[in-house]
């Protein structure tokens, strides 16, 4: 295949799009389970405190 070719062109331009998503989409599920980890901390946190101060 010669990649210098114009053919060659939207191909790989939609190669590159397709790639740009995926990355974008598995970085999105990275971040989602990340902030569904600190919420879950934070509500730990609270209920744990809130036992502290209720004993």
């Amino acid at each position: 295949m010669d990649v210098s070719s114009p053919k060659n062109v939207p191909l790989l331009l939609s190669t590159a799009a397709s790639i740009a998503i995926g990355v974008i989409y598995l970085l999105e599920i990275r971040r989602a389970k990340a902030e569904k980890v600190l919420t879950m901390k934070a509500i730990m946190l609270t209920r744990f405190e809130s036992y502290c101060h209720s004993s």
